[in-house]
Protein backbone atom coordinates (compact mmCIF):
# COMPACT_ATOMS: atom_id res chain seq x y z
CA UNK A 1 0.00 0.00 0.00
CA UNK A 2 1.67 3.45 -0.70
CA UNK A 3 2.04 6.00 1.67
CA UNK A 4 -0.73 8.22 0.41
CA UNK A 5 -3.40 5.70 0.66
CA UNK A 6 -2.21 4.20 3.68
CA UNK A 7 -2.21 8.16 5.35
CA UNK A 8 -5.73 8.76 4.06
CA UNK A 9 -6.90 5.66 4.94
CA UNK A 10 -5.56 5.97 8.68
CA UNK A 11 -6.83 9.94 8.84
CA UNK A 12 -10.15 8.35 8.29
CA UNK A 13 -9.94 6.02 10.94
CA UNK A 14 -8.19 7.85 13.64
CA UNK A 15 -11.47 9.55 15.07
CA UNK A 16 -13.30 6.22 15.87
CA UNK A 17 -10.64 4.47 18.24
CA UNK A 18 -11.80 5.15 21.66
CA UNK A 19 -8.41 5.74 23.28
CA UNK A 20 -7.90 8.97 20.72
CA UNK A 21 -11.61 9.74 21.78
CA UNK A 22 -10.73 10.19 25.06
CA UNK A 23 -7.60 12.08 23.89
CA UNK A 24 -9.62 14.90 22.16
CA UNK A 25 -11.96 15.20 24.95
CA UNK A 26 -9.04 15.98 27.25
CA UNK A 27 -7.46 18.12 24.62
CA UNK A 28 -10.39 20.43 23.39
CA UNK A 29 -10.57 21.34 26.95
CA UNK A 30 -7.35 23.15 26.55
CA UNK A 31 -4.93 25.56 24.50
CA UNK A 32 -1.31 25.29 23.86
CA UNK A 33 0.47 27.84 21.05
CA UNK A 34 3.39 24.88 20.77
CA UNK A 35 2.83 21.33 20.48
CA UNK A 36 4.98 18.37 20.52
CA UNK A 37 4.09 15.22 19.53
CA UNK A 38 6.56 12.38 20.51
CA UNK A 39 6.45 9.59 18.06
CA UNK A 40 4.32 11.54 15.53
CA UNK A 41 4.17 8.82 12.81
CA UNK A 42 2.84 10.20 9.49
CA UNK A 43 1.45 13.49 11.73
CA UNK A 44 -2.07 12.77 11.26
CA UNK A 45 -2.86 12.33 15.18
CA UNK A 46 -0.51 15.39 15.26
CA UNK A 47 -2.12 17.47 12.98
CA UNK A 48 -5.73 16.97 14.47
CA UNK A 49 -3.83 17.76 18.30
CA UNK A 50 -2.94 20.74 16.58
CA UNK A 51 -6.36 21.99 15.47
CA UNK A 52 -7.81 20.68 18.97
CA UNK A 53 -5.56 22.56 21.04
CA UNK A 54 -5.47 25.82 18.85
CA UNK A 55 -1.37 25.20 18.11
CA UNK A 56 0.01 27.74 16.20
CA UNK A 57 3.39 25.94 16.11
CA UNK A 58 3.48 22.21 15.85
CA UNK A 59 6.70 19.67 16.21
CA UNK A 60 7.28 15.99 15.95
CA UNK A 61 9.58 13.45 16.85
CA UNK A 62 10.18 10.58 15.05
CA UNK A 63 12.85 7.54 14.25
CA UNK A 64 11.38 5.81 10.90
CA UNK A 65 12.66 8.04 8.15
CA UNK A 66 9.43 6.99 5.82
CA UNK A 67 7.29 8.40 8.37
CA UNK A 68 9.57 11.93 8.77
CA UNK A 69 9.19 12.51 4.95
CA UNK A 70 5.35 11.87 5.49
CA UNK A 71 4.83 14.78 8.32
CA UNK A 72 7.55 16.81 6.95
CA UNK A 73 4.68 17.12 3.61
CA UNK A 74 1.86 18.16 6.42
CA UNK A 75 3.85 21.34 7.89
CA UNK A 76 5.19 19.17 11.12
CA UNK A 77 8.68 20.23 11.98
CA UNK A 78 10.33 16.86 12.46
CA UNK A 79 12.84 16.28 14.85
CA UNK A 80 14.39 12.59 13.67
CA UNK A 81 15.93 11.57 17.35
CA UNK A 82 16.21 8.65 19.10
CA UNK A 83 14.50 9.41 22.30
CA UNK A 84 16.09 6.38 24.21
CA UNK A 85 19.29 7.95 24.56
CA UNK A 86 19.06 11.49 22.60
CA UNK A 87 18.16 14.71 23.78
CA UNK A 88 15.02 16.45 22.24
CA UNK A 89 16.84 19.43 20.03
CA UNK A 90 14.31 21.93 21.77
CA UNK A 91 15.21 24.35 24.30
CA UNK A 92 14.38 24.48 27.71
CA UNK A 93 10.52 25.26 28.74
CA UNK A 94 9.72 25.51 25.00
CA UNK A 95 6.57 23.33 24.34
CA UNK A 96 2.90 23.99 25.96
CA UNK A 97 1.37 20.43 25.59
CA UNK A 98 3.44 17.29 24.59
CA UNK A 99 1.68 14.19 23.64
CA UNK A 100 3.44 10.87 23.64
CA UNK A 101 0.58 8.09 22.36
CA UNK A 102 2.45 4.23 22.71
CA UNK A 103 6.30 4.99 22.49
CA UNK A 104 7.03 4.16 26.23
CA UNK A 105 6.65 0.52 25.97
CA UNK A 106 9.15 0.55 23.14
CA UNK A 107 11.67 1.88 25.02
CA UNK A 108 14.95 0.74 27.03
CA UNK A 109 15.43 4.31 28.88
CA UNK A 110 12.37 5.32 30.04
CA UNK A 111 13.88 7.61 32.55
CA UNK A 112 15.57 9.46 30.13
CA UNK A 113 12.59 9.95 28.02
CA UNK A 114 10.44 11.44 30.98
CA UNK A 115 13.85 13.83 31.53
CA UNK A 116 13.26 15.46 28.44
CA UNK A 117 9.59 15.48 28.51
CA UNK A 118 10.10 17.55 31.43
CA UNK A 119 13.05 19.63 30.31
CA UNK A 120 11.34 20.79 27.30
CA UNK A 121 7.86 21.28 29.22
CA UNK A 122 7.13 25.46 30.05
CA UNK A 123 5.65 25.44 33.32
CA UNK A 124 1.95 25.30 33.39
CA UNK A 125 2.23 22.96 30.23
CA UNK A 126 0.57 19.84 29.91
CA UNK A 127 1.33 16.36 29.16
CA UNK A 128 -0.38 13.38 27.60
CA UNK A 129 1.35 10.05 27.60
CA UNK A 130 -0.45 6.45 27.02
CA UNK A 131 1.28 3.27 26.61
CA UNK A 132 -0.56 -0.28 26.54
CA UNK A 133 1.83 -3.05 27.73
CA UNK A 134 2.68 -5.88 30.03
CA UNK A 135 5.90 -6.86 31.21
CA UNK A 136 7.38 -9.92 30.95
CA UNK A 137 10.77 -10.92 31.72
CA UNK A 138 12.29 -7.67 30.95
CA UNK A 139 10.11 -8.16 27.50
CA UNK A 140 7.07 -5.69 26.62
CA UNK A 141 4.31 -7.22 24.74
CA UNK A 142 1.05 -5.87 23.38
CA UNK A 143 -2.10 -6.60 25.34
CA UNK A 144 -4.77 -9.02 23.78
CA UNK A 145 -7.48 -7.41 21.87
CA UNK A 146 -9.98 -6.06 24.23
CA UNK A 147 -7.86 -5.71 26.90
CA UNK A 148 -8.62 -2.82 28.55
CA UNK A 149 -5.53 -2.16 30.62
CA UNK A 150 -4.19 1.07 29.39
CA UNK A 151 -2.74 3.90 31.67
CA UNK A 152 -2.89 7.09 30.52
CA UNK A 153 -1.58 10.11 32.21
CA UNK A 154 -2.51 13.78 31.85
CA UNK A 155 -1.08 16.58 33.74
CA UNK A 156 -2.31 19.68 32.67
CA UNK A 157 -1.15 22.36 35.45
CA UNK A 158 -4.00 24.96 35.51
CA UNK A 159 -2.28 27.97 38.27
Amino acid sequence: MNTQVKTRIESHTISSIPKFQKVMKFAKRQRADILLDIGCANGDITMTLKTALGAKDVYGVELDSGCVEVALQKGIKVLQVDVDYSDIPLQDNYCDAIFCGEVIEHLLNVQHLLSEIYRVLKPGGGVHYDCMLTHEGGQSRRLPEGDTSLFFFYFWDTN
